[in-house]
């Protein structure tokens, strides 16, 4: 280092207690990453050289003083850092004080809009994105995660569409058998016979009487039964209030709510429990119904989640696989059922991947702040090894656990302020309500006396991305566990549906593996020592920030309404996303960087 550049002093130098403060601090305003992973950042000094210095170093130097230490600046000076020992992140003056926008792409490049007012500096000639005046926008983990549901939610919307014709025929085999069984029998055999059509006809319904299926309206007896079961089900509204995706399509919300009445329960009678062991025999007796019960049970199971308690199977269990003998002794059989396993179950339990299970297992008191709940458990771990399953719907509710648990990568360190950011991010992609605070870190710099005969160059982070990597690693197994859970189905060419209800152009697992790329990459740019090397995941992950705006799932409009699909007592909670706003981002090294003045 020359003796003309000794005036010059990185931003992260040790500074002794009481030492003056430098004159002036001078953003870079390039930075270029090296093969090698070095940053190399370029700073304009001649602002700083035009300045005259401060009133208060030219009171305690002089004006010549000043004058020939500037001088003997360098017009632009270089700075190498080889690698930092991690960063710090922070939430800067909370969210942005303009009106939102509707679409992730729509955010804004200008400075940010803040109550706090940061100090002008015109003169900069160079001034470049890592000044705080001069923003550098990034997409953030929350919107890179909505736009990850919003593949994973078309991939299996469309996998839910291309299972129903199947699910359908086997539900009507079993109709047929039903009602054949009906017509001659008499008592409990009868009774059991048309409640379960009744059911499986109320379904198929939609719980709509107008499309009741024929068979079952030209039977008077049996079509009474079938419209006292259909109200019934009706007067329960989570049987009706779907939730994204079952939304995008009346089809979509007919497929959830014969989902919802084949599960239910059937009322505590012996009408009710004949219909499970009618149900159990006739499909026991049917090879081919068996196989396909048996292989519809396996997908829902692989694409959805499985059954957090799959009753039917206690009682198949219980009947020790003879159905039609616990039907003739049907009192025995029900009293050497535990008394909590008594209620007939339904035929066709709903899927619970981690999430759902443990919501459904909250005691009531706890129903009330549920996601909150939620967000704690799977930030103490309770969640863990839920979460860690190989399966896809594991792996998918882990993806947002990564938001509420922020400790995964300690080369990376967390404030409160940005946790509890990272925390609204976890209710927001659950249509869940945080208060998250609004408060970070205040930018505006002091106002203390600048005397010292000294330039700092100040040395920030440079960041591609928000400092999430574990969250993005998550979302990589995600996606590489999507691609094969669909291969496994044979649903490599299915293409995902968009919420207008149209198809994507080209197959879901094409599009998860590209994305898949993105986020492998996305997770070494958000690390701080993970962007060395050119890498097709780099490549993929820098592509795509380059022109993130541009992506289909980004540019779409956020806004939506929606109501809990599970009442707590009478009340049921509603959420809404209204908009998107930006927020500020404070990041700094954890310590001194490995860092050397270049070129001068």
């Amino acid at each position: 280092m020359s003796a003309r550049a000794t005036a010059l002093v990185l931003a992260l130098a040790t500074v002794a207690a009481g030492a003056p403060r430098p004159m002036a601090e001078v953003w870079p305003y390039q930075v270029q990453t090296q093969a090698d992973g070095t940053l190399v950042y370029s700073y304009d000094l001649l602002p700083a050289k035009r300045s005259k210095g401060t009133p208060d170093a030219v009171t305690a130097h002089g004006q010549q003083a000043i004058d020939a230490f500037l001088e003997g600046l360098p017009n632009e000076v270089k700075v190498k850092v080889a690698q930092g020992p991690g960063w710090t992140v922070s939430a800067g003056r909370g969210p942005e004080q303009r009106p939102l926008v509707t679409a992730f792409a729509l955010a804004s490049d200008g400075p940010l809009q803040s109550d706090a007012v940061l100090p002008k500096d015109r003169e900069a000639r160079l001034r470049a994105a890592l000044h705080p005046e001069v923003p550098k926008v990034m997409v953030g983990a929350a919107a890179l995660v909505w736009s990850l549901q919003q593949l994973e939610d078309g991939a299996l919307a469309a996998a839910a569409l291309e299972t129903e014709p199947a699910r359908a025929a086997f539900f009507q085999k079993v109709l047929d058998k039903a009602l054949a069984r009906a017509k001659g029998a008499e008592g409990d055999v009868k009774d059991g016979a048309q409640t379960l059509a009744a059911r499986i006809a109320a379904a198929t319904a939609c719980l709509d009487a107008k499309k009741l299926p024929a068979s079952v309206k030209a039977d008077e007896a049996l079509l009474k039964l079938a419209k006292e079961d259909l109200e019934r089900l009706a007067e329960k509204p989570d049987a009706l209030l779907a939730p994204p995706p079952y939304t995008w399509t009346p089809e979509l919300t007919c497929l959830f709510v014969r989902a919802r009445v084949l599960a239910e329960p059937f009322e505590v009678s012996r009408a009710g429990s004949v219909a499970v062991l009618t149900f159990l025999d006739l499909v026991k007796g049917d090879m081919k119904l068996a196989a396909e019960l048996e292989r519809l049970s396996k997908r829902s199971a692989r694409l959805f989640g499985p059954p957090s308690n799959e009753r039917l199977s206690t009682w198949r269990q219980a009947a020790k696989d003879k159905p039609a003998e616990a039907i003739e002794a049907l009192s025995e059989f029900l009293d050497g059922l535990p008394t909590t396993e008594r209620t007939p179950p339904g035929l066709f339990a709903l899927p619970a991947p981690p999430f759902r299970k443990f919501l459904d297992e909250l005691a009531p008191q706890e129903r009330a702040a549920e996601f909150d709940e939620l967000a704690t458990a799977a930030q103490d771990g309770r969640l863990a090894s839920a979460l860690a399953s190989e399966e896809w719907p594991a792996s998918r509710d882990a993806t947002l656990a990564a938001l509420a648990s922020a400790d995964a990568d300690k080369s990376v360190q967390l404030d409160g302020s940005w946790r509890d950011q990272l925390g609204a991010d976890f209710a927001m992609a659950q249509l869940a309500h945080h208060e998250a605070r609004s408060g970070g870190r205040d930018l505006v710099p002091d106002d203390e006396e600048r005397t010292g005969l000294s330039v700092r160059l100040m040395v920030p982070p440079s960041l591609e991305v928000e400092p999430v990597p574990w969250v993005f690693a998550r979302a990589y197994a995600a996606l590489s566990r999507l691609v094969k859970a669909l291969g496994d189905e044979k649903l490599s060419g299915l293409r995902a549906l968009t919420p207008e209800g149209g198809r994507s152009g080209e197959p879901a697992v094409t599009e998860a593996q590209r994305m898949a790329s993105v986020f492998r990459g996305l997770e070494r740019l958000a690390s701080p020592h993970g962007s060395r090397g050119p890498d097709a995941d780099l490549t993929a992950a820098r592509r795509f920030l380059a022109s993130w705006r541009n992506d289909a799932r980004l540019t779409r409009d956020v806004r939506l309404a929606a109501a809990s699909t599970r009442a707590d007592k009478e009340q049921r909670t509603h959420a809404a996303v209204v908009g998107v706003t930006r927020r500020e981002l404070v990041v700094g090294y954890a310590g001194k960087p490995e860092a050397e003045l270049d070129g001068t």
